[in-house]
């Protein structure tokens, strides 16, 4: 059955004929299937179904609480339910030193899922240790000027971002509609 799964969601990407092999594979060989069930739980974040992505996420995660792929998709579950201090618990157990790293990942999360509030929470948290983040600073900034409505608060966090990465071109845009 994993197999077949394999073959509609890697290399035919039919989901839905994927999906229902993946969940014949972990009927057969019951829910400690972790390739079935990570594989079932991509599948149902790239459409958006964040219920039943957690599902089968957090499955996988339980069976390999040590797989980074698996920490990191869960954990950007996890932000966007707002459940923001269990998904940086997940995240640091396998940052691997990168915590850094993996909090602006939360953070993109969060602001993709239009939680300012908490992206904003953490893009502070890296500020607080690397003032010069970009990828914080763009996160503050936006999230000031377009997820709070605070455009002159959140225009310096903007312009530090573009002069550090200025190749970016959403965040060079995203300060142009902010001026």
């Amino acid at each position: 059955w994993l197999l077949l799964g394999n073959l509609y969601f890697k290399r035919d990407r039919d989901n839905s004929k994927a999906k229902f092999y993946y969940k014949k594979a972990i009927e057969y060989r019951s829910m400690r299937f972790f390739d079935a069930n990570f594989n079932l739980g991509i599948i149902y974040y790239n459409e958006g179904k964040l219920d039943s992505a957690y599902i089968f996420i957090k499955a996988a995660h339980d069976i390999k609480p040590e797989h980074p792929q698996t920490s990191d998709i869960y954990s950007k579950i996890l932000i966007k339910q707002g459940k923001t201090q269990e998904a940086l618990t997940i995240s640091s157990k396998t940052a691997g030193g990168n915590e850094m790293q993996k909090t602006i990942e939360l953070a993109m999360a969060a602001k993709e899922a239009q939680n300012f509030t908490e992206a904003l929470n953490l893009a502070e948290k890296v500020l607080a240790q690397d003032p010069e983040k970009a990828e914080a600073n763009y996160i503050k900034g936006i999230c000031l000027a377009r997820g709070m409505n605070k455009i002159a608060e959140g225009i310096p966090f903007l312009e530090k971002a573009t002069k550090k990465i200025t190749t970016n071109a959403l965040w060079n845009e995203d300060l142009a509609v902010a001026y």
